[in-house]
């Protein structure tokens, strides 16, 4: 965020480098009103407003010469919308179940709905990412599960449920040669009649355009899995904590918000 502002200020000046001389009210509030027509969301602006916040403060406490006060100490907070999330109801979702898919668009949905995986976290699995069932001795069974590689380089494993390792199983089976060399590395959802070229997000919504047409479902997006997926542990009893590891959440105050949608249903 502070490296937008810099490259704006030095925009402004013409090419030349700019210098914490450079940072002032009028240049943050030229910057804040540029994000603006860009029509960047209320949420990234928020941040960026708070970012340079942060670095009036830095410069403060170390009286970093050249430095007038707060530059953006009279700039008014940025209004971020409570938008809630928009899950699918279990109407809908018992619909869009009930939908005959077969092969890839079988495996699309179960992972969407038992991983509550993000669709381009989906595009980049592998079939190494995959672990099978493991039967201890004592009878035990470990759960199959799914390495999921998230946004900021945040990996997690997700477990999965026997009804969703049934489906991948079987088509791993069907449409893999599990003998190949590289075979680990070959993406699981992977374009017809190639082998290293995985779906794209784009692939996911128009299967979920079609989808939603013929289930009635308004608004079907591979994202409303994601919040349902949540909505559905909340429901369950599973602790705030366990879901923002399952979903990959950076901060527990992103899955908090799925608390509101809990709250309002009661």
């Amino acid at each position: 965020d502070l490296l937008k502002f810099i490259a704006h200020v030095e925009y402004q000046l013409g090419g030349k480098k700019a210098h914490c001389v450079h940072f002032t009210e009028e240049a943050a509030q030229a910057f804040l009103t540029r994000e603006a027509e860009l029509k960047l969301a209320e949420k990234t602006r928020s941040r960026r407003l708070d970012a340079l916040r942060s670095f009036a403060r830095w410069g403060a406490r170390r009286s970093v010469r050249c430095w007038t006060g707060n530059p953006v100490d009279e700039i008014p907070s940025i209004r971020v919308p409570d938008r809630l999330a928009r899950p699918f109801t279990v109407e809908d979702e018992a619909r869009l179940l009930a939908l005959a898919l077969t092969g890839a668009d079988r495996v699309l949905r179960a992972l969407l709905y038992y991983t509550g995986a993000r669709d381009e976290e989906i595009c980049a699995l592998r079939i190494g990412d995959v672990t099978r069932p493991v039967m201890l001795p004592d009878q035990t069974t470990i759960l199959a599960t799914v390495h999921i590689r998230g946004k900021g380089k945040k990996d997690r494993v997700v477990p999965l449920d026997p009804a969703c390792w049934a489906i991948l199983e079987d088509h791993l089976l069907t449409t893999a040669d599990l003998r190949a060399r590289d075979v680990q590395a070959h993406p699981l959802l992977r374009k017809p009649r190639t082998e290293h070229l995985p779906w794209s997000p784009a692939m996911i919504q128009r299967r979920h355009r079609d989808w939603g047409a013929r289930a009635s479902v308004a608004m079907c997006t591979a994202h409303r899995w994601r919040h349902a997926f949540a909505t559905r542990m909340l429901n369950r009893g599973v602790d705030l904590r366990t879901i923002q590891v399952l979903m990959g959440h950076s901060s527990l105050a992103t899955t908090e918000g799925y608390l509101k949608i809990v709250d309002r249903r009661k």
